[in-house]
């Protein structure tokens, strides 16, 4: 992995969680190129609710988003976020009802994030666990992400 520079924004790389939530939940969506296949879970809107533990101070994050097919083909091709987009993973599986990814990303600048995620889920639940490596002013820094979603019912009109 890269050192980052010291004056690169903390949240961008502590608050991965958040990125690695909003990735994940649109990843157990599954859906196939053709999107025939009934999907694993409902699609609709969704909240999350992400939980990270790090030396930064970040706080918890709700979110709520309209999971529909896109977010499914965009974080299939393995990009956890929009910041880190380009990623390989050692160990990628996917099984009913579980997912376990462990890899590594990288940005546009090539700072890389070491990613190791576990997510279970149910038609109207999901809950992910991952650890998170990177470098801060030259310094390792770990960062643990627990997320939780449930849908909530059909995207109301005009959400996101």
């Amino acid at each position: 992995m890269t050192d980052r520079p010291a004056t690169r924004n903390a949240w961008t790389y502590a608050a991965i969680g958040a990125g690695v939530a909003a990735g994940l939940a649109a990843l157990v969506v599954g859906a196939t190129a053709s999107g025939a296949a009934r999907d694993p879970i409902d699609l609709g809107y969704w909240e999350t609710v992400t939980k990270v533990s790090s030396l930064l101070p970040i706080k918890d994050h709700t979110d709520r988003k309209c999971i529909g097919h896109a977010e499914v083909e965009r974080y299939m091709s393995g990009a956890v976020n929009h910041i880190y987009n380009r990623c390989t993973y050692a160990v990628n599986e996917m099984s009913e009802g579980k997912i376990v990814r462990r890899g590594q990303c990288e940005d546009k600048h090539g700072d890389a994030v070491g990613v190791s995620s576990t997510m279970t889920f149910t038609r109207t639940t999901m809950h992910v666990k991952a650890h998170l490596t990177y470098k801060l002013g030259g310094l390792p820094v770990t960062a643990d992400a627990v997320v939780d979603g449930r849908r909530l019912g059909e995207c109301p009109a005009g959400a996101k």
